[in-house]
């Protein structure tokens, strides 16, 4: 998990992976920073070496510019191999000078939304889809007709990152629906 600023998920999605034996969590956020010259950004994180007994990456809001392109070349050939990359949206990594404009941008399921507009700040509540109905990442207690009511009464969310669609072959699984 890569994280381009201390966030309220980072704390949630340390500690779960942390409390499971079976699961191996390795965690980085930022050190430099992007706004001081001289302070790059380290460039080793994601090398082959390290990637190589990794199943799954966690990028969260970075701009384009914290990976290298040798970094984006290692991931993108560990993603061909395989393995699985979870992007978090935010103002940075979805953002003018976000994942849009990297080699990334290829193999994300999404295609980005045109101009400034990259973000809704309004609170709102996550609506599942029928196929987000039917993923485990949203099976609470088992029960799909519970499930759908305790994600229908959750907290609303303080906004999300706007794309313009998915791209062919991706399942979306929750929207806005504002």
């Amino acid at each position: 998990y890569i994280e381009g600023f201390l966030r309220w998920e980072d704390t949630y999605l340390r500690r779960q992976p942390e409390a499971d034996p079976d699961v191996s969590a390795v965690a980085a956020v930022r050190r430099p920073n992007p706004e001081i010259a001289g302070s790059d950004p380290p460039g080793d994180l994601l090398t082959a070496d390290k990637l190589e007994n990794l199943d799954v990456v966690l990028l969260g809001d970075i701009e384009r510019t914290y990976l290298t392109p040798a970094e984006y070349q290692a991931l993108i050939q560990w993603i061909d191999g395989g393995k699985s990359l979870l992007v978090l949206g935010g103002y940075h990594s979805f953002g003018a000078d976000g994942f849009r404009n990297s080699p990334l941008a290829d193999v994300l399921p999404v295609v980005f939304e045109d101009g400034d507009a990259t973000q809704f700040d309004e609170p709102f509540r996550l609506e599942l889809t029928d196929s987000g109905r039917q993923h485990a990442i949203f099976a609470v207690t088992g029960d799909r007709v519970q499930d759908s009511a305790l994600w229908a009464q959750a907290p609303a969310l303080s906004g999300c990152s706007l794309v313009k669609g998915e791209k062919s072959g991706a399942t979306v699984l929750a929207v806005n629906p504002a």
